[in-house]
Order: structure tokens, then C-alpha cells, then sequence
């Protein structure tokens, strides 16, 4: 019952969203824990949204009738005073289409895309394992393999770095949280450089060796394709701010892996876990000594561990999330989209001061002695050692069956008729299907909302079809008669089992 009252209400805020930006690419029924967490922002600015534009209408109630013109200045000053940009994907070119290593969506198995194997400790062997149940191993021991935790499926390879990683060696500066990280300097006071050129990645590269830590963040577009890519790199080492190009850059951004596996330099990232498979996934690039602000969060049974809100109760700076679904194949960044991204990677460089300090705090209570027999900030090595555990992980490419389709009914607390349930199971399998043949993403192809109208409605006719699909993209347009003939196949379903 509670995940049916959920979904509902998801629903109507998505219906609002599809009011307020018909072309918005979102698809909030299909965000992982969106009750939580920094994609809970989308939903809090469409309120402010609302509660601002009901106020300014109200306040010109009593004035003579506005014109059109008159309500279509008022919104846009509404938008531009509570910061909501309008979110639209219009662009049609799929930069993928360029790239010369781009991932098979429809080959369900991956190998690593490693090249290089920078800053090697212990000679890489590719290790073609099979895929095979993996119930008996360890946890711990899963991570490494890549085990997708839903199907208990060992992934066909074992992280290259797995023994650089469980044989890293923190060093003393880092133990005490020396990071040397600069004293704070504001976003417009910070010098910014764009790379989108091989030999600028070699220069940056070079530049950036002799620091101890940087900050990393990355950014993905992910509505034009099945898998996603990486659209923007950020680094910040606190005197600069580094934005890479990653489209512009994508066959050359392999060689960051000689950066990102220094065991010398620590990487700050916050919630890494999606972004280091990015990485992985896109250009074999791996991470060695990692500082996650947002695990050291948890670890600290800190309560508000989203970034948004992190960056508001400890630097009182305010960051637009809408910006994270905005269509980061745009070329030039719009000074929004270059702010968010910059701050991304430059504001949390300065929290992990912050969550480091208290990190020390906290091992003043409780001193814990370092394995190796010096006595250390045990706080610190505790939380750098399940930092890097994320490391471990390995990408495998998403699995979409007729039993993720149930998993998924459950999850979203639908109650279905038995014609109803197969139609849902068709048409979310279907959509799986032609989002991977043409590298669309199923939010584009068919967004789960149309599909539960479809599903509960059971359409008699074309027209009710495409009613309640409505907006239709390209995809689903030109196979309107291929989605109709399932709908009618799970129809004739029922009306066999009827004369039976």
C-alpha cells in the first residue's frame, strides 16, 4: 500500500513537470530512492516553483485582466527569481555516434576497456570468467568480481587495480588528513580552464601530479542513450577549476586513468559509486585512493547526506540541482550549467576539509592504532578504507528480463489484472529492446508513467493508444502499430482464457 500511495503521488508531480516543460527528458518514477537524496531537489523547486507563481498571480488578482503577454512576462520573472531554469532536449545530433570505442548496448557482456595499466604494482592478465551464480562468495569478495547484486550473476572480469587497491599503503600526511587542500576561495574568484584537446589532457595531467589531493566529479547525459556517457570531467585543485570536454575528448580521456590510479594523490569525489563506473564504462579508466565526502558522512551517522544539503548547512551555499538533468550535450555550457558543474568538483574539495576535521574530532574520543604499528587518526583510515573499497567495483552493462518487470510492479505497488500485468510485462520489455537497437534511453523511448496509463487502461483503439502515450516520442510514433498489435495480442490473451 505504501508504495502504491508513492507512485501516485510521483504521478501527479510528474504530470505537473510535463505541464510546466513538455520536453523535460524526466522520468520520476524511474529515479532509484528519489525520496532521498540530491534528485529529491527536482521535485522541492517545482513546489517552489508553484507556491511562487500561485503568490504572484494572487498578488495581481485585483488588477484589470492581464494579457497574454502580461502572464507570460510574470512566469518568466517567476522562473528567474527562485533560479528554475527551463529543462528541454532539443538537440537531436547522438555525439556517441562519433566515438571510437562506443560501448554495445545490445552485447549484454562487457570487458574492460583498459588500455594501460598505469601505476602498476602487479602485472594485469584479462581473466575471461564466466557467468555463473555467485550465492557463496563473500561480500567483500563479490564487489571485486563485479557480482550484480539483484542477480547474483558474477560480471565476465576481476577489477585490474583489485591488488594495487588492497595492498595500498596511505601515507603518513594523508593518515592526518593533510590533505593540503587550499584555503577556501570562492567559485568567482577561482580561475577556470576548459580542456577539450588531447594534448591539454597531457598537460593537465602533468600539472596535476604533484599535488595530494584534487577533487573529481563527473557528469553524464544519459536521455539520448541506452548506457549513458560521459559528458563533463571536473577537477578542481582548488587554485584552478579543470573542465573536460569529455565528448569533445572521449577517445583521449583514457590516459586520465595514469592520474586517477596515483596512489600519491588522494581523489575527492562525493558519492562516487555511479561516477567510477562512468569512468570505467566509457574509458577503462580506474580510481586508487579515493576519499568519498558523503561515505565519511555516513560513517558519521550524519543525517543530511545529500549534496545540496550538505553544501547549504556547511559552506551556506546554494546549489541548483535542476542543472543535473539539464542536456550536457550542449556546446558552449550555459554559465548555469558551467556553475553547477563547477561546483560539483570545487565546493567539495573545501567539505572535505570540513568532514575531515571532524573526522579528527571524533578519533580524539576513540584513538585506534593503524595496522602497521603507527598511531593514526582511526576515523581517517577507517573511512579511506571503505572509500576504497568502492574502488573494487566493476561495471556490467543493466539486464532487463520479464523478471525485472516484476521486481519492478512490486517496487511501484501496482495491482494488475492478469491482462493488465502481461501487457505491463510486454511493454516494459519491448521498450528494453528497441532503446538498446537504437542507443535510446526507455525513458525516451517510453516513460514509465504512459506505460502504467497503457497497462491500466488496456486501450481498445489506436487512437486511445496514442491519447494515452501522448506526448509520443519519434521512436514510439513511427511504431505506434507494433505497440498497438501487443496491446491487442494481450487482449486476445485474456478472451482465449475467457472461452477455455
Amino acid at each position: 500500500m505504501c508504495n502504491m500511495i508513492k507512485t501516485t503521488c510521483i504521478q501527479s508531480y510528474q504530470e505537473l513537470f510535463d505541464l510546466y516543460e513538455p520536453n523535460n527528458g524526466l522520468s520520476l518514477l524511474e529515479i532509484p530512492a528519489l525520496e532521498s537524496g540530491d534528485e529529491f531537489e527536482v521535485i522541492r523547486q517545482l513546489e517552489d516553483y508553484m507556491f511562487a507563481l500561485t503568490d504572484a498571480c494572487l498578488n495581481k488578482a485585483d488588477s484589470t485582466p492581464a494579457s497574454s503577454s502580461d502572464v507570460d512576462n510574470l512566469i518568466k520573472d517567476v522562473q528567474e527569481a527562485i533560479q528554475t531554469p527551463l529543462i528541454n532536449y532539443t538537440i537531436t545530433e547522438k555525439p556517441q555516434d562519433r566515438f571510437g570505442d562506443r560501448v554495445d548496448a545490445l552485447d549484454l557482456n562487457f570487458a574492460p576497456k583498459l588500455r594501460e595499466k598505469h601505476n602498476a604494482r602487479k602485472e594485469w592478465v584479462y581473466e575471461d570468467i564466466s557467468r555463473i551464480p555467485g550465492i557463496f562468495f563473500q561480500d567483500d569478495y563479490q564487489r571485486e568480481l563485479g557480482i550484480d547484486p539483484r542477480t547474483q550473476l558474477i560480471s565476465i572480469y576481476r577489477n585490474p587495480y583489485s591488488y594495487e587497491i588492497h595492498n595500498l599503503e596511505f601515507p603518513d600526511w594523508e593518515v592526518r588528513g593533510d590533505l593540503g587542500v587550499p584555503p577556501s576561495c570562492s567559485l568567482d574568484d577561482t580561475v577556470v580552464e576548459f580542456i577539450d584537446t588531447e594534448e591539454k589532457i597531457m598537460d593537465l595531467i602533468a600539472r596535476l601530479k604533484s599535488f595530494r589531493c584534487i577533487s573529481v566529479s563527473v557528469i553524464q547525459h544519459s536521455y539520448r542513450s541506452y548506457l549513458g556517457y560521459c559528458s563533463m570531467i571536473m577537477i578542481s585543485s582548488g587554485e584552478i577549476d579543470y573542465a573536460i570536454d569529455a565528448i569533445a575528448t572521449h577517445n583521449s580521456c583514457w590516459k586520465l586513468n595514469d592520474l586517477f590510479t596515483n596512489p600519491s594523490i588522494v581523489k575527492v569525489m562525493f558519492n562516487a559509486g555511479d561516477q567510477l563506473l562512468w569512468l570505467q564504462r566509457d574509458f577503462g579508466v580506474f580510481m586508487v585512493n579515493l576519499f568519498d565526502v558523503q561515505m565519511a558522512l555516513k560513517l558519521l551517522d550524519e543525517k543530511q547526506t545529500s549534496f545540496s544539503d550538505v553544501l547549504m548547512n556547511r559552506m551556506n551555499e546554494y546549489i541548483n540541482m535542476r542543472f543535473r538533468r539539464a542536456d550536457w550535450r550542449t556546446r558552449p555550457l550555459t554559465a548555469g550549467m558551467l556553475r553547477f558543474a563547477r561546483q560539483t568538483a570545487h565546493s567539495t574539495l573545501y567539505l572535505s576539509s570540513m568532514v575531515i576535521e571532524q573526522l579528527q574530532n571524533e578519533s580524539e574520543k576513540h584513538i585506534n592504532r593503524v595496522g602497521d604499528g603507527r598511531v593514526g587518526d582511526g576515523q581517517i583510515v577507517e573511512t579511506l578504507a571503505a572509500c576504497n573499497e568502492l574502488c573494487l567495483e566493476t561495471y556490467h552493462k543493466p539486464v532487463q528480463t520479464y523478471e525485472t518487470g516484476e521486481s519492478t510492479i512490486a517496487e511501484l505497488g501496482q495491482i494488475f489484472q492478469p491482462v493488465q500485468k502481461m501487457l505491463f510485462l510486454s511493454l516494459y520489455y519491448w521498450r528494453d529492446v528497441v532503446a538498446r537497437e537504437l542507443d535510446e534511453s526507455v525513458q525516451y523511448v517510453l516513460p514509465l508513467l504512459p506505460l502504467l496509463k497503457v497497462a491500466h487502461a488496456v486501450p481498445k483503439t489506436k487512437e486511445e493508444l496514442r491519447r494515452l502515450l501522448s506526448p509520443l516520442s519519434a521512436t514510439a510514433e513511427q511504431r505506434l502499430d507494433r505497440l498497438f498489435s501487443i496491446v491487442e495480442s494481450c487482449r486476445s490473451e485474456k478472451l482465449v482464457e475467457k472461452n477455455a
